[in-house]
């Protein structure tokens, strides 16, 4: 019954031929405006960027202010919290919880 289903469900050579150059059209045409775009924006080496990095450097250390807040509540409660719970028993469920646990034992490596 599986194989029948499988072969009902593949879709038709020729479709995917046809969906496949009508995308690699959509690429094509996407590249062609790239091209367009890029070349109405002549590139200038010695163009100021001050303004930019300075935007990014101030996104940087946000983001590295709140990873360093994060690894400091990690550290002091979620850490020490996750190494002091045990792993459950389960008993009568079978398949189901042999992959429950396994899950489990995964999220105490993570954590």
């Amino acid at each position: 019954m599986f194989h029948l289903i499988k072969v009902l469900c593949r879709p038709d050579i020729s479709n995917l031929g046809l969906k496949l150059s009508e995308l690699s059209k959509k690429l094509l045409s996407l590249q062609q405006n790239v091209d367009d775009l890029a070349s109405k924006h002549a590139y200038n080496p010695d163009e100021d960027s001050a303004a930019v990095e300075c935007q990014l450097r101030s996104h940087l250390e946000s983001f590295l202010e709140t990873a360093r807040s994060f690894n400091l509540i990690y550290t002091k409660e979620i850490r020490p919290w996750t190494h002091m719970m045990e792993v459950p028993q389960l008993h009568g469920f079978g398949p189901a919880a042999n992959r429950l646990l396994e899950a489990y034992k995964l999220l105490l490596k993570v954590l």
